[in-house]
């Protein structure tokens, strides 16, 4: 019983501050409504009658998209909740977490930042000993580890690892059709 409450208690703390917010600078809404505003109008946004005929073959040609696209899935064996489409110039950002109360400071290193120690810092996050960045990554298969007081380097335990020619064991993410912690 106590080792289910230590998990629990464990999911709680890594799992606020996956829910916390992500913080804007000031403006940013009205940045966003300006460059909006601003956008041209191309022929799929301007304005359109609805008639009854138009609504008709819209919802047709939706329904047709639900259709083949759950048969797409269903052959693939996926769900729907289990696919992130992407383009091969989609980037996404991804959250990485990390929980060591006797860490003073933790970073973040990868093939995406040529392996720096330094150049990705993670940012303590509500509660003790958590710690927390959101990074933009391209599609595809990106290997990183922990950098922990600036010398120690862990893997990442909540996903696969691999070894390099070396033995160091970093940790595996894979972004992009399939976002996925693994090999």
């Amino acid at each position: 019983m106590r080792e289910r409450m230590n998990t629990e208690e464990f999911a709680a703390r890594v799992a606020a501050p996956l829910k916390a917010g992500v913080p804007v600078s000031d403006g940013f809404e009205a940045r966003v409504m300006h460059a909006v505003e601003q956008a041209p109008r191309t022929w799929w946004r301007r304005p359109m009658a609805m008639t009854p005929l138009r609504l008709v073959a819209m919802a047709a040609g939706f329904g047709a998209l639900m259709v083949l696209g759950g048969y797409r899935l269903a052959q693939r064996g996926l769900s729907p909740d289990a696919v992130a489409a992407a383009s091969a110039n989609t980037v996404h950002l991804v959250r990485f977490v990390f929980a060591d109360a006797n860490a003073t400071t933790v970073a973040l290193a990868g093939d995406f930042n040529d392996w720096s120690r330094s150049a990705t810092p993670l940012e303590p996050a509500g509660a003790a000993g958590l710690w927390v960045i959101e990074v933009p990554l391209a599609p595809g298969r990106h290997e990183y580890a922990f950098v922990v007081d600036g010398e120690r380097w862990v893997a990442d335990p909540t996903a696969h690892s691999s070894r390099d020619e070396f033995g160091q064991e970093s940790s595996v993410i894979r972004v992009g059709r399939e976002v996925s912690f693994g090999t």
